[in-house]
């Protein structure tokens, strides 16, 4: 397997949600206060995971193909 090395940074964003734009000058409230994990660094690993995960399960599903493709031609074997 190939190794990948990623360099990047890994963020916590804070993320404040207001109900409307302020207007120049104007102080809002935020009505609401989450958190997300970001950074390209972060992202990159995930999207190279989710790659490798699919590399993975195509990998394993030509796998079940050939052997099922193996044993039906020792079947037909077994029939002459």
């Amino acid at each position: 397997m190939n190794k990948v090395t990623i360099v990047g940074s890994i963020n916590v964003d804070n993320i404040m949600h207001i109900k409307k734009l302020p207007q120049p000058g104007e102080t809002i409230a935020m009505s609401e206060f989450s958190k997300a994990a970001g950074g390209k660094g972060a992202n990159q690993v995930v999207e190279q995971k989710m790659k490798q995960f699919l590399l993975d399960v195509l990998e394993m599903m030509t796998m079940v193909v050939l052997c099922l493709s193996n044993l039906r031609k020792m079947e037909l074997m077994s029939t002459m």
